[in-house]
């Protein structure tokens, strides 16, 4: 069972990997002819609008979360009828929710206008309708997914994913050179989600062939309470991880303009992209680790907890620091310098891009242990206390106020008062040495910056692909230099020396 979850993990986060670098790749190549060819008004109105639809998201509740944790039971155990009973319920739960989202959409269109703002599209409610459909599908369809990851055969569906992403992207590339029509741009994106989704959709019922996704089979009384109970908790994260990932472009088109919505949107798919590589990384973990608590091994469920914390760390810190170094040049070379924000928003930024990614390990923990329940009104003050900060200062110094409300949110509630939860009701531990650990992260990574940047300030190379390149060298360089003076004797280091190891190995034994 050991040597599955670690094979499945390793093809999980791989597939997962290659997939987004993919996406990542093309969506830079479509974004900047989209922005070249259409303007930045109109970036800003889809960003917009695909947050405006994301909230409606909110509706599915964390139903998809909690089926996945009550089902890595009965997959661990080939209990087909029990497997077979969530699954029906599940389908049942989706079809509702997307009729739901479908009726609150059509509510909603009502305050389009006021949420834009100062800025008019002759096809906005065209373009509204066509996201509103894209989205509501999901829950129609793409409801047996769950089953997949939950049973960490997520890489089953690689190929149809990476065939169809890309696919979107080289149709939209195409649609905007030939016609630079937003509808067609839009129309191309939601026809191929459909077609995979429906492909996908049938794989799955092949492949689950017993199970019954219709099955009359009911659950029993504790078996919906603890469901209920979990999904409220979920609800509560959703909420607070909507306003802190979605609301700012809302706030900002608001107060300021949407032109500083697109050019945010900018820096945001930056570090949407490097966020949910390391996202995948732990993503491909998850199910991993929630069989492994079936198995009741605390010593190693901390050691992987330890382990999957300092994994954070590195990833976490090695994308901030490359983002502190390179992001503006890369802006520079990419849009051109009109484009480019001051550095102190861009500090702010890389500062909030490093919070997010701090907790995921934590999320990675919540989400295979069950633990939903105990700090479920954490987001909800984080997101109370963004909104109000992020309005009053962005009313009194504009973006940076904006986003110093989302900075300050994050640190005075679940930054420490997670990973104090996390390790007092899970682990039976004090969060001493976890705080003291973080401190020292953060050490590490302003040491490793200032050190990094001094270098390339002395080079003074002229802005261009090539400095960007040679600089991103050079950052590199420092962090593994820096990291591992500080950190060879960690469990976390000697776990990604060894996976190194391992890779070149295989690879020597392949040739």
């Amino acid at each position: 069972m050991v040597s599955t979850r670690i094979k499945n993990s390793r093809l999980n986060i791989s597939a997962n990997i290659i997939i987004y670098f993919l996406q990542s790749i093309l969506s830079f190549v479509v974004r900047t002819v989209f922005i070249r060819k259409m303007g930045a008004e109109l970036l800003g109105l889809d960003s917009l609008l695909i947050n405006v639809l994301t909230m409606l998201s909110i509706a599915e509740l964390g139903f998809s979360t909690a089926i996945s944790y009550e089902l890595y039971k009965p997959l661990a155990n080939h209990k087909i009828n029990k497997i077979s009973a969530y699954m029906s319920l599940y389908k049942k739960i989706y079809y509702i929710i997307g009729i739901i989202i479908i009726l609150v959409g059509i509510i909603l269109s009502i305050f389009l206008e006021p949420i834009i703002g100062d800025y008019s599209y002759e096809h906005l409610y065209l373009v509204y309708f066509l996201y509103l459909f894209n989205t509501a599908s999901l829950y129609f369809i793409s409801y047996k997914d769950v089953l997949l990851l939950a049973d960490q055969k997520n890489y089953k569906i690689f190929k149809y994913n990476c065939f169809f992403n890309s696919l979107i992207y080289i149709l939209q590339f195409i649609f905007i050179l030939l016609t630079k029509n937003y509808i067609f741009y839009i129309a191309v994106m939601i026809l191929c989600r459909f077609a995979n989704r429906i492909i996908v959709n049938r794989y799955i019922t092949n492949y689950y062939k017993d199970i019954d996704f219709n099955s009359k089979e009911k659950l029993s009384k504790e078996e919906i309470s603890s469901m209920k109970e979990n999904i409220f908790g979920i609800f509560c994260f959703k909420i607070g991880d909507y306003v802190i990932n979605s609301t700012d472009n809302i706030i900002l088109s608001s107060i300021i303009s949407i032109v500083t919505v697109g050019i945010y949107t900018n820096y945001l798919s930056v570090t949407t992209i490097l966020k949910t590589m390391i996202k995948n990384i732990f993503n491909g973990i998850t199910a991993s680790f929630g069989n492994l608590t079936t198995q009741h091994n605390m010593e190693a469920e901390k050691n992987v907890y330890n382990i999957m914390v300092f994994i954070g760390f590195v990833a976490g810190g090695y994308a901030t620091v490359c983002f502190l170094n390179l992001i503006n040049p890369f802006m520079e070379v990419w849009l051109g310098p009109k484009y480019v924000f001051e550095s102190s928003s861009m500090i702010i930024i890389c500062i909030n891009f490093y919070l997010m990614c701090n907790q995921m390990p934590l999320d990675t923990i919540k989400e295979a242990k069950g633990f939903y329940t105990k700090d479920k009104y954490i987001p909800i003050a984080q997101a109370v206390i963004n909104i109000v900060l992020s309005i009053v200062l962005g009313i009194k110094i504009g973006l940076n106020g904006v986003l110093l409300g989302t900075t300050i949110s994050y640190l005075v509630t679940v930054f420490w008062i997670k990973p104090l939860l996390i390790n007092k009701v899970i682990f039976k531990t004090k969060s001493m040495n976890y705080f003291i650990n973080q401190i020292k992260y953060i050490i590490t990574i302003f040491i490793v910056y200032i050190i990094s940047n001094q270098l390339i300030v002395i080079l003074d190379l002229k802005v261009n692909l090539l400095s960007i390149i040679t600089n991103g060298i050079l950052t590199t360089a420092i962090f593994i230099l820096i990291i591992s003076i500080f950190y060879f004797k960690n469990e976390g280091f000697q776990f990604l020396l060894d996976f190194i190891k391992n890779i070149f190995k295989r690879k020597k034994v392949l040739s």
